[in-house]
């Protein structure tokens, strides 16, 4: 019971993360040719940097929350946890703005030529520049998640997938 009532929450929160890729690149879809191809493409970068912030901060995390929690230092986790929110946020901000700014000319460095001409180098140039914008929003949800789990309030982690994937349709 106590198996079902922590994972089932999670697996509908990883549905609900899942399933913003296909709806991006569906409302992508009845944009200009080339849209889709552009979003993907610039999406492969972004999510590259994500996957790489978000498996070395899950790595480290959930267990040092969950030792708190074993140990019944819910006070001494919060005051991680804030710690940790602060510094991510110090942390990924400069970060993600070099990257926004570095988005261009790495896609003209890397892509441009071959089957990618300048406008389309362009389009997505954009797509990575504001797709990185996302990156301080990533670390911190990336805490309050394991922090969350720690915790075992994977019903909190449901509900918050599940907004995240309306804003997407709305934004």
């Amino acid at each position: 019971g106590q198996f079902v009532s922590q994972y089932l929450p999670l697996v509908a929160a990883a549905v609900f993360m899942q399933l913003a890729l296909p709806v991006s690149t569906a409302m992508a879809s009845v944009l200009p040719e080339g849209s889709v191809a552009a979003l993907g493409l610039g999406s492969k970068a972004v999510l590259f940097i994500t996957g790489l912030v978000g498996a070395a901060i899950a790595s480290v995390v959930l267990p040092y929350f969950s030792r708190h929690m074993a140990q019944n230092r819910l006070l001494d986790a919060r005051r991680e946890l804030s710690f940790l929110l602060l510094a991510g946020t110090v942390i990924s901000i400069p970060v993600t703005v070099a990257l926004h700014l570095l988005a261009e000319p790495f896609v003209r460095l890397v892509f441009e030529g071959g089957a990618l001409g300048s406008a389309e180098a362009g389009l997505v140039s954009r797509v990575m520049a504001y797709g990185i914008l996302q990156l301080p929003f990533f670390v911190i949800n990336v805490l309050l998640l394991k922090f969350a789990i720690a915790s075992r309030h994977s019903g909190r982690v449901m509900i918050a997938a599940c907004a995240g994937l309306v804003v997407v349709v709305l934004l």
